[in-house]
This record gives structure tokens, C-alpha cells and sequence, in this order.
């Protein structure tokens, strides 16, 4: 594989699985109400379905919306240095984030209107989760297959 593309969807996708699973474990501990895969449940159904499926919605969405931005990070390397792999990942995920967040308000999606303090930094960490994962995996493909860069 000597594709950048490919490997910033796979770290991305990997980064989004790993937001995911802290989004749910931080649920279940009760830190907060919602988690990253309710939010992306709401993009993709608008209001919020009980059940599995409903659940797998959210997770594949949020999951792919992490390719996407790993597909971003990896361009975004191309345009500026191989350094800082970490900074720039925490940024990016910071930086979607804030987009997303404002996005779901601006749109009024159900579960955006009064965030709570707690999933606010729940998310904000998840996205910094995001940012590292996305960055440490890209930088491994990078390395070991030898992409391009």
C-alpha cells in the first residue's frame, strides 16, 4: 500500500471505533448522557430510534466520519510537515469537534440543544482520543508500508 488516502481512512476509521468505545464506556460509567454514537445517530436519523440497529447506525456512521477526517489529517501532513503528527491530530480532532458541535446546534438536531457540561468534555476528550489515535496509527502505515508522503 503506497496510498495516503487509504491510510489516513484506515487510522480515521480506526480513531473513530476508539472514540466510540470511549463514548460508550463513559456512558455506562455514567459521565455522562450521550455518548459519540447518539450524536451520530441524530445526523443520520434525525431523532433518536431504541434498539440495535438504530445503535449500529451511529457506530458506522461516527466510525466513517473518522475516515473522512483521517483521509483530511492525511492530506493536511502532505500540505504541511511529517512533524508534530500528534499536535496536528489533537488539532484536527479538536477542530471537528467544534465544527460538528456547532453544526448539530445550527441545524437544531435533537441531543445539540443544551449540551451539559459533562458530555461536553466527555466529547472534547473523545476527541482528542480521536485526534492521538488517528496520528499514531497513521504515522505506524506511513512507516511500515512505506507510504508516500
Amino acid at each position: 500500500m503506497r496510498d495516503r488516502l487509504t491510510a489516513g481512512a484506515i487510522a480515521g476509521f480506526a480513531g473513530g471505533v476508539a472514540q466510540d468505545i470511549f463514548g460508550i464506556i463513559a456512558k455506562a460509567l455514567k459521565l455522562t448522557d450521550r455518548g459519540f454514537v447518539d450524536f451520530a445517530e441524530r445526523f443520520m436519523l434525525y431523532k433518536n430510534y431504541p434498539g440495535v440497529l438504530a445503535f449500529l447506525i451511529g457506530f458506522i456512521a461516527q466510525a466513517l466520519i473518522g475516515a473522512v477526517i483521517g483521509v483530511i489529517f492525511a492530506y493536511l501532513i502532505t500540505f504541511t510537515s511529517s512533524r508534530f503528527y500528534y499536535f496536528k491530530g489533537v488539532g484536527l480532532g479538536i477542530f471537528f469537534w467544534l465544527m460538528l458541535g456547532l453544526a448539530g446546534t445550527a441545524y437544531r438536531l435533537p441531543l445539540f440543544k443544551e449540551v451539559p457540561p459533562a458530555a461536553s468534555l466527555m466529547t472534547l476528550i473523545g476527541a482528542i482520543l480521536f485526534g492521538v489515535v488517528t496520528a499514531y496509527l497513521f504515522k505506524l502505515l506511513t512507516v511500515k508500508l512505506r507510504v508516500d508522503l
